[in-house]
């Protein structure tokens, strides 16, 4: 479903449509998935990050190790 959603949202803009009725769809359409997918993590005991990292904020944090 991540990478199902990952494909929909690089395709389609979310927050720059011009259209109302195609956004406000869209944005119900994130909620839900970020719901499902929280939901999907915790069944797991992964606990879902509150936001993801913007791309540049990933490129620029260190990566550490936990070993």
């Amino acid at each position: 479903m991540a990478q199902a959603f990952s494909t929909f949202y690089s395709n389609s803009p979310v927050l720059n449509e011009v259209d109302t009725v195609n956004r406000e769809s869209r944005l119900r359409l994130v909620a839900i998935v970020r719901q499902h997918l929280t939901l999907c993590l915790a069944l797991l005991g992964i606990e879902a990050p509150e936001a993801m990292p913007s791309r540049r904020a990933a490129m620029e944090e260190p990566v550490t190790s936990s070993l």
